[in-house]
């Protein structure tokens, strides 16, 4: 080995075979700070070269670097756990040749993480608390009761370009442009040029029956503690290209599932250019709910992948070398392989010198205390017997003074010499952990001045939730020692990049009552899964209509809540992204080709929709190339398609039903795909309902899937306003308007005569809004009848008894009855087969008809009394009509929203008003569940008020939930499908 001084004053050694040490000044021995640096496949040490040499210019006499050797050229290809072995003796024989070494820390390019993780499975040594069985009142200090690697206190585990989630499918090798056919081929070959490496990445090794090495390296065993390893780093960073890295995706080196993917923009950092997002995500130690597959399937594989390594907290830097020369050669710019070819890379080397001896992570001891309370023999590499197990840690206030200031307890008399933790040790071992612990907690926790000390409350901020199970988990936190600690992935204070200028609270507050419980329902971006799309400049920046607006561009921290209405202290809630338009956006206007389709059945106002979808595109944001798709999702794939101009949809809103006509069902995802792929659409607008939004949901998931840049924006259109979510669905206002005029007609001819009644049969399959919101608009209805709430004809408080009373006091009547009412009664007494129509909906029975016959059979059979009975049905009269006013300034609205969230880059979603802001929803959000009327709320009662009818419903199943049960099981049973 051969000494030289490099320039600058660092000091190196290069051995014979390519090792590299590199040091400030003469003496090696004045840093104690080990740094391993550890190359990726078929690399080598001096791959590190400018890596090193900066380390040691910007942290003098602070750290010694070790560039290893053991792996190199094709040493790579024999295997993560043969490399990390190797790694593992070199670190050892480096540790060994220089003893005044205190910290180490390891820094790892591309595979190489994988074997650095190997190692420091390897290396792990558990702490050492062997004087507390000589000794019980010993003083446990904090170090003790963390692990060591190599015997060195563990600082920062860094990678770059890592692939943690393995290479196999999912587009982790993007140059395999995600295409099934190539990953499935890749996986069976790689063994042939990787050899054993190849086989650990594409998680295709079956070593001795065992799964495959990354899903055992993230747990502990026996031999390596891959995870307690991780764990006693006190900084874990993974690098990541968020794009032209065509070795290894973005999302296996970030450890993100694909919806967790953030969105950045292009940001003038002049210290570090290319770093465009950065994250700080706590340890996970919940289960995340997914969707059931199989078992060895790779889905699920890599879901428990990054599930595993989400149990400890990573800082996650994302980069994107998108505006650079030499951008494809990103996987080795992020390392400054070669300094004269990839000297762009510097900055994100700054970065990691800049941020290395910050030790933003303290050590996770809420989850040591599980740990220890589970499984001791694990941590502290000691047998413990099953009686001296350490018990349960009790809150503070009530652990005896003497113990918890570590005061000897008697031993038994008849306690034996062992190696074997005896019971009271083993107590004396718990009790003394849970002081430190406690003490550790205690300076960790905000303690208000209304609460004693003693009581230890945790107080934890409340971090972004994702999710309503986890607002539900979040709103019934209680003290860590009473219940399990609530953790959920979270982001701290740490500077972050996002899409938007402002990212929506991404970051935990120091003041709680600022944002407890504030949940954002997201919708999906293009930038998810396309990193690098380039962003224009909004053309209403030179629009004369919005020239004199005071704010052109909706604020990107905007967010719409769902509920209003909040109690003092209560969880703030589910928000949505507010619509309008952006000040960036991600479509160039000449390069946009848009289409339109109408799906389902027909309600006022969807020319509106149609024409001020075309109107938006082409007079704010210069678009031309309009397609309109004609007869629902079949003339994707049916070739029917018309030029949509302004000039050509002008006064189409004056007309009813669809300019492009409809249809129901023929929704084939990989064949309308297909032919959005094959005519250059990039904006896709779906107007339909709840079935039509799934359809365009699954539209949306192979768009994604394929990586096409295509916006998939829905517009929910339901005459019944049983779309979930929104406040109502357009055309509701104009059949509630119409339906005035059959209510009105009933009553005069009801009026007319003696005993008359008067049925009229309105819209509601599954919920009753349009027969109870016209009820409540017409004075003259007696009683009205919806899907929700079950009636019965027959016996005391039935509506027989009802119809007679009401026919006595003003001898005529009139009911307003939902089509989806009574259907079960119809159903049992006429034994009809059940069909569908094409949609997969249960086809309704006449239940007017069927109470117009029953009503008249009772009075004149029964109770031998002369009615007149008027059954009026204007269901298709009511659907056909034009918007009125109201609807038709409310699908403008939506129109334009839509329009400019899908110029803006979002997708996959729908829009819509939440209490009267117009907001941007997931699709999911809005076909998960069914608006329908609740007979608890006060508008059922407003309704019962007014008609003075019998609500049919006990007061006991009200108050017991028999009502919602009875109710869904009805639609249940009438529901077949929405697809």
């Amino acid at each position: 080995m051969e000494n030289g001084v490099v320039r600058d004053g660092l000091c190196s050694t290069e051995s014979v075979d390519g090792g590299r040490d590199v040091w400030s000044g003469k003496d090696s021995d004045s840093a104690d700070h080990l740094v391993v640096m550890v190359n990726g496949i078929l690399g080598s040490a001096t791959d590190w070269k400018f890596a090193a040499e900066q380390f040691v210019k910007m942290l003098p006499d602070k750290v010694f670097v070790h560039c290893s050797v053991k792996n190199v050229s094709t040493l790579t290809l024999d295997g993560v756990d043969v490399m990390g072995a190797r790694l593992a003796e070199e670190v050892l024989e480096v540790i060994q040749r220089n003893p005044n070494f205190k910290k180490i820390s390891f820094v790892a390019h591309s595979v190489g993480g994988l074997v650095a993780r190997y190692a420091i499975g390897r290396l792990y040594r558990p702490p050492e608390i062997r004087n507390l069985e000589e000794d019980p009142s010993t003083n446990i200090c904090d170090k003790d009761l963390v692990g060591t690697i190599g015997g060195l206190e563990a600082m920062n585990f860094i990678t770059s370009a890592t692939p943690h989630l393995g290479s196999r499918g999912n587009n982790q090798v993007p140059f395999l442009f995600g295409l099934t056919a190539l990953e499935k081929t890749a996986s069976c070959v790689i063994h042939l040029i990787f050899r054993r490496t190849g086989r650990h990445l594409f998680l295709t090794d079956n070593d001795e029956g065992k799964a495959p090495l990354l899903k055992r390296m993230i747990e502990d065993h026996d031999d390596c503690k891959f995870m307690l390893a991780l764990r006693v780093f006190k900084r874990r960073v993974a690098y990541s290209n968020a794009g032209y890295d065509h070795i290894v995706g973005w999302r296996t080196s970030s450890i993100r599932r694909n919806v967790d993917l953030p969105k950045w923009e292009d940001v003038n950092n002049e210290k570090y250019p290319h770093i465009v997002y950065e994250e700080h995500c706590k340890a996970c130690d919940e289960q995340p709910e997914t969707a059931s597959v199989e078992d060895n399937s790779l889905d699920k594989i890599e879901e428990e992948l990054v599930t595993g390594l989400s149990r400890v907290s990573w800082e996650k830097v994302d980069v994107s070398f998108h505006s650079s020369k030499v951008r494809f050669a990103a996987h080795s710019i992020i390392q400054v392989k070669d300094e004269s070819a990839h000297i762009e890379g510097a900055d994100v080397i700054r970065h990691m010198i800049d941020h290395f001896l910050t030790l933003t992570n303290e050590f996770d001891w809420k989850l040591l205390h599980m740990q220890v309370a589970s499984k001791p023999q694990q941590i502290f590499g000691t047998n413990l017997t099953p009686d001296s197990a350490a018990p349960e840690f009790t809150p503070a206030s009530s652990i005896p003074a003497e113990t918890v200031s570590g005061t000897p307890t008697t031993e038994p008399s008849n306690a034996q010499p062992s190696t074997t933790i005896t019971r009271t040790a083993g107590f004396q071992l718990a009790f003394a952990l849970g002081s430190t612990i406690l003490r550790k907690l205690s300076m960790e926790c905000t303690i208000s001045s209304g609460l004693a000390k003693s009581s230890l409350p945790l107080g934890p901020s409340f971090p972004l939730i994702r999710s309503k199970s986890q607002a539900s988990a979040l709103s019934s936190t209680q003290s860590y020692f009473l219940k399990p600690f609530f953790k959920s992935r979270s982001f701290s204070i740490f500077p972050l990049f996002s899409r938007q200028n402002h990212p929506i609270i991404r970051s935990q507050s120091s003041n709680q009552a600022a944002d407890n419980g504030f949940v954002l329902e997201d919708v999906p971006h293009l930038t998810n899964f396309l990193p690098d799309l380039p962003t224009y400049p909004n053309p209403l920046q030179k629009s004369q209509a919005y020239a004199i607006v005071k704010q052109t561009f909706v604020n990107p921290e905007d967010a719409v809540a769902e509920r209003i209405v909040v109690q003092k202290g209560s969880p703030r809630g589910v928000h949505f992204r507010r619509a309008g338009p952006r000040e960036k956006v991600y479509f160039k206007s000449e390069e946009v080709r848009a289409c339109i389709v109408t799906c389902g059945g027909l309600c006022p106002g969807i020319n509106t929709v149609i024409r001020e979808i075309v109107c938006g595109l082409n007079y704010m944001y210069g678009v031309e190339d309009i397609l309109g798709i004609e007869g629902g999702y079949r003339g994707f794939y049916s070739k029917n398609t018309m030029t949509l101009t302004p000039k050509v949809v002008n006064d189409i809103h004056k007309r009813g039903g669809t300019f492009l006509r409809t249809s129901r069902g023929g929704h084939d995802t990989q064949k309308i795909v297909d032919n959005i792929q094959d005519r250059g659409i990039n904006q896709v607008y779906i107007i339909g309902g709840d079935g039509t939004q799934k359809g365009a949901d699954l539209i949306y998931k192979e768009v994604e899937k394929r990586g096409l840049q295509v916006a998939v924006a829905g517009i929910p259109k339901t005459i019944d306003n049983d779309i979930a979510v929104i406040d109502k669905s357009f055309g509701f206002d104009t059949a509630v308007e119409e339906a005035q005029r059959a209510i009105n007609a009933a009553h005069v001819e009801v009026e007319s005569v003696e005993n008359g009644i008067g049925i009229v049969k309105l819209m509601g399959r599954y919920s009753g809004f349009i027969a109870m919101m016209a009820t409540l608009a017409n004075r003259d209805v007696d009683c009205c009848l919806i899907p929700e709430s079950p009636f019965y004809l027959e016996g005391q408080g039935g509506l027989f008894e009802f119809i007679e009373e009401r026919l006595k006091e003003n001898g005529h009547m009139v009911i307003v009855i939902a089509e989806g009412a009574g259907q079960e009664y119809v159903a049992q007494e006429m034994q009809a087969n059940v069909k569908k129509d094409a949609s997969g909906n249960r086809l309704l029975l006449d239940v007017g008809l069927w109470l117009s016959d029953k009503i008249k059979d009772h009075f004149t059979t029964i109770r031998k009394m002369s009615i007149n009975m008027k059954y009026i049905d204007p269901t298709y009269m009511i659907r056909a009509i034009p918007s009125n006013a109201s609807d038709n300034i409310y699908c403008t609205l939506l129109a334009q929203s839509a329009v400019h969230g899908a110029m803006a880059g979002f997708s996959g979603f729908t829009v819509g008003p939440v209490n009267s802001r117009h907001a941007y929803i997931p699709i999911s959000r809005v076909t998960e569940t069914q608006n329908i009327v609740k007979l608890t709320d006060r508008m059922w009662a407003r309704l019962l008020a007014s008609t003075n009818q019998p609500s049919f419903v006990d007061c006991n199943d009200i108050s017991q939930g028999r009502v919602s049960g009875e109710t869904n099981n009805v639609i249940s049973s009438t529901k077949i499908s929405n697809s």
